[in-house]
């Protein structure tokens, strides 16, 4: 396939440089925008077009996962997202593990500097003290994670199934508890009001 051929059929996202590698191009979505800090995000899809074919699907997984991370309800990560979205996901890996080095260090400090009048203030003070809260595994979190694991975007039937499941649990013990808790916070008298609560449904 020659280069003109395979510049004429880029998927969406996709650019390639002048100097010929491929890279994947994502505009922030505007209600992300205060949150982020930034305007595109860029992934590197590699030298040739068969590489960036290979690793276009990843990308745009992660990119997805970042826009919905970034969305979500707790300052660690939409934290974590900042710094994906501009030190890659090594560097939110780093940080949430609390592995900081000096390098890290001294770019949190910089980022902080330079979005420190445009996102959240609790994210600039975490970006400051180069730390994030504890994660909270919450049931609505593990219910996203087994989502992730089963590949439920691409089975409908398990998706309704959870998707039904967690909206019993919304209604039965409330948003507090299926979102904000820690699952080691959850006693049997939520299972009970659940179980009783899914008998009349």
């Amino acid at each position: 396939m020659s280069d003109d051929d395979s510049a004429m059929r880029l998927p969406r996202y996709v650019q390639q440089r002048p100097w010929g590698s491929y890279r994947y191009k994502r505009n922030v979505p505007k209600r992300l925008l205060s949150l982020i800090g930034k305007t595109h995000v860029y992934r590197f899809l590699g030298q040739s077009y068969e590489e960036m074919i290979r690793k276009l699907p990843r990308a745009h997984q992660e990119v997805e996962a970042l826009f919905r991370k970034v969305e979500s309800q707790t300052e660690r990560d939409r934290t974590l997202a900042v710094v994906e979205s501009h030190f890659g996901k090594e560097a939110a890996e780093m940080l949430g593990a609390g592995h900081i080095d000096e390098n890290l260090e001294m770019g949190l400090w910089a980022l902080h500097q330079e979005l420190e009048d445009t996102v959240d203030p609790a994210i600039i003070g975490h970006l400051v003290g180069a730390s994030v809260p504890d994660e909270v595994i919450s049931l609505s979190t593990a219910f996203d994670v087994y989502a992730d694991f089963k590949d439920s975007d691409q089975n409908k039937k398990l998706s309704n199934s959870l998707e039904k499941t967690k909206n019993d649990l919304l209604a039965s013990i409330g948003s507090v508890k299926c979102g904000k808790l820690s699952l080691s916070d959850l006693r049997r008298d939520d299972a009970l009001t659940y179980r009783d609560s899914s008998q009349t449904l």
